[in-house]
């Protein structure tokens, strides 16, 4: 399959977020050889219409983790303004240090619900949004080299399958 624009599509309230999707998503185009570009939906300005993605894009989507789970004010938008028409995607939470739960799972099934077609999905540790005594510098260089490698794998994976996976 052959990808025409890589999307990184994130909720970020420190900056954790942003920085994890936009290193796998500016990989993930890289490898790919194809755009890339980031969608940024934290300020509420950014959330005023839907998201809509085509056949043929990659989609990072990327949100943190609080409680185990996906945000909750956010999860509506997500749910009812998101649509991926086809659009390959690649969910992605982030930690603090603590465990990314169930939010990874809760992300890849709202994504599979709004027409997207999973392929690949990380968790990654980031500085915790309460206190910086948990995780500090995170992610670290070390972190971004792993999303940088992550990114890789699943640009082979993306080249290597004849057509779009079906939704399972």
């Amino acid at each position: 399959m052959v990808p025409t624009q890589v999307w990184s599509v994130y909720w970020s309230a420190t900056g954790n977020t942003r920085q994890t999707a936009e290193v796998i998503g500016g990989a993930l185009a890289q490898a790919l050889g194809c755009p890339w570009k980031a969608l940024d939906f934290t300020l509420p300005a950014a959330r005023t219409g839907p998201l809509s993605f085509q056949p043929g894009d990659v989609v990072v989507f990327a949100m943190p983790t609080y409680a185990g789970k996906l945000p909750n004010k956010l999860l509506p938008y997500v749910q009812e303004q998101t649509a991926g028409n086809g659009a390959l995607a690649v969910p992605v939470v982030t930690f603090g240090n603590r465990s990314f739960d169930n939010s990874l799972a809760e992300l890849r099934a709202v994504l599979t619900q709004n027409g997207f077609h999973p392929v690949a999905a990380g968790a990654f540790v980031g500085r915790h949004a309460f206190t910086d005594d948990l995780a500090p510098g995170r992610p670290s260089q070390a972190d971004q080299e792993e999303m940088r490698a992550f990114a890789r794998q699943v640009a082979d994976k993306v080249t290597q399958a004849p057509q779009i996976p079906p939704s399972p």
